[in-house]
């Protein structure tokens, strides 16, 4: 592939990666909104299950990546225009720029899909109007 299409990709990737980033970050609260919205007694606390909990160490990690990703998206450009990056003395080719790149979107999507996933199982579980489980 030539540089202009490396730099196409790139920026549809960095696209991509910035919608991952905002529902991230806008469904790290989902859970506090859930039970102000759905809980009808106690303190909102008390209605947080180990289900939240998944769901904002998944969101958080995909956030995470996403950070990553940018930076590594960034020095990939540097690289491709001819520029040099190194880190720590370690002087980095494009592909290992690259493969980084590539690899935080894999962490980053599916951190995101199941940090959903288990925000939906931690409304249904409030709807459901049971006692909620102990985390402690």
């Amino acid at each position: 592939m030539n540089r202009e299409g490396r730099e196409k990709t790139n920026a549809a990737y960095q696209d991509a990666m910035k919608t991952v980033l905002s529902l991230a970050t806008a469904s790290l609260i989902l859970p506090i909104v859930l039970v102000k919205t759905f809980a009808s007694e106690g303190v909102p606390k008390d209605h947080i299950t180990k289900s939240a909990y998944i769901s904002w160490l998944l969101l958080f990690l995909s956030i995470s990546a996403c950070l990553l990703f940018f930076l590594a998206s960034d020095k990939y450009l540097i690289i491709l225009l001819g520029g040099t990056e190194s880190i720590l003395g370690h002087n980095f080719t494009l592909c290992e720029v690259e493969n980084i790149r590539d690899c935080t979107v894999y962490v980053s999507i599916p951190c995101f899909l199941v940090g959903i996933i288990s925000s939906f199982l931690f409304f249904r579980t409030l709807v459901a109007g049971g006692k909620p489980s102990s985390v402690r």
